[in-house]
């Protein structure tokens, strides 16, 4: 009788983990992207009660390929963001992606792969059409494409405008560690992808600096609200250029992407990437 209790009691423990309530993931799946610019993907994962633990954007390049994975960053409001690399679809027509999401008891939810046809820059550098919800962001007073910034996302999605009543540089000062991804790809080739560990620093009044976001370079800017960016310089010959590293502060994170050029026509080397960051 003693045994039957405890295999009852096992079964009922395996079917109540069995009936886990799963996160719920809401998407509007992105259908056209351009070439060679980062794409950025937004979910509202509801956690049903229960912390959302980890929401994971994978894609993959080819069919049947293994998929990459990118971790995707809270803004708030049960809204998480991610980016695809630009320098992953140089060379693509399309591409697919999904989502994962996890919440503080193992249980799981996943969407169905969705693809992404690529276009051809037009001349402003946007595809012919976008997401509803990506919208214009100012950063450091100019206007940025908000499809290609994830900064910029993050701000319009997040509600936060960098005007009054948002948080002072005082209360985002601190260190922040966390990883940078950087792909480079010359025109017309293949990218290559790098990651590695780095700091950033916020002081109190609002100084923004890294000496290892990008390597053998310190890069110091201001805070224009919640958002910065690092501009790093490039110099090799016959290709000058930059790259800028375009951040916005959520919450106890930053998060951002990585996007620049070097040199001239077939002889460009196109910077993208992402990098993200905790404070301590």
């Amino acid at each position: 009788m003693r045994h039957a209790r405890m295999w009852t009691a096992v079964g009922v423990a395996l079917l109540a983990r069995a009936t886990l309530a799963a996160p719920v993931i809401e998407h509007t799946p992105v259908d056209v992207g351009v070439r060679g610019q980062p794409l950025m993907i937004r979910a509202r994962v509801d956690g049903r009660g229960r912390p959302v633990k980890s929401v994971t954007l994978f894609y993959s390049t080819a069919k049947d390929a293994a998929p990459f994975s990118v971790p995707m960053q809270s803004g708030g409001a049960q809204t998480w963001v991610g980016t695809i690399p630009g320098g992953v679809s140089a060379a693509l027509s399309q591409l697919s992606y999904y989502i994962a999401a996890e919440d503080d008891r193992g249980a799981t939810a996943e969407t169905p792969w969705y693809v992404v046809k690529l276009q051809e820059p037009t001349a402003t550098g946007a595809p012919a059409s976008q997401p509803a919800w990506v919208k214009p962001a100012l950063i450091g007073g100019g206007v940025l494409a908000a499809g290609s910034i994830a900064a910029a996302v993050i701000a319009a999605n997040s509600g936060g405008d960098g005007g009054s009543g948002g948080p002072s540089p005082g209360d985002l000062a601190g260190q922040y560690i966390g990883t940078v991804t950087r792909c480079q790809a010359l025109s017309g080739a293949p990218p290559s992808c790098e990651s590695h560990g780095c700091t950033i620093r916020i002081a109190t009044d609002g100084t923004v600096s890294s000496s290892d976001l990008h390597p053998g370079q310190s890069m110091q800017t201001r805070l224009s609200g919640q958002n910065f960016v690092l501009t790093a310089i490039v110099r090799a010959p016959g290709r000058d250029g930059e790259v800028r590293y375009i951040g916005t502060v959520v919450g106890t994170r930053i998060v951002g992407t990585v996007e620049g050029s070097a040199g001239t026509g077939t002889n460009t080397v196109v910077y993208s990437g992402t990098f993200s960051a905790v404070k301590q």
